[in-house]
């Protein structure tokens, strides 16, 4: 039986369990869940090697998307933009 890592966002954000995410990456793939939580949530991950400085940098070049609170995708900004739509 295959093991996937359950992405507790997606399944905060979306409702979903954990086999109802597509792509979820496979539990221990440590490299491939980063990517996720980067890519797909804006929070950025301190990589092995890395200090907090250089994750931040890293993270900031490959998605510029995430320093707008309007199109970025962590937590706190899609909680804001939630909370501004229901007022």
């Amino acid at each position: 039986m295959t093991t996937y890592w359950a992405c507790l966002y997606c399944v905060m954000e979306r409702g979903l369990r954990g086999d109802e995410i597509p792509d979820l990456p496979l539990a221990g793939d440590t490299q491939a869940i980063a990517h996720h939580i980067e890519s797909v949530h804006h929070i950025p991950v301190v990589r092995d090697g890395e200090t907090l400085e250089e994750a931040r940098a890293r993270f900031a070049k490959e998605q510029p998307e995430a320093a707008d609170p309007a199109t970025c995708r962590c937590p706190q900004c899609v909680r804001e933009r939630a909370k501004q739509n229901w007022q």
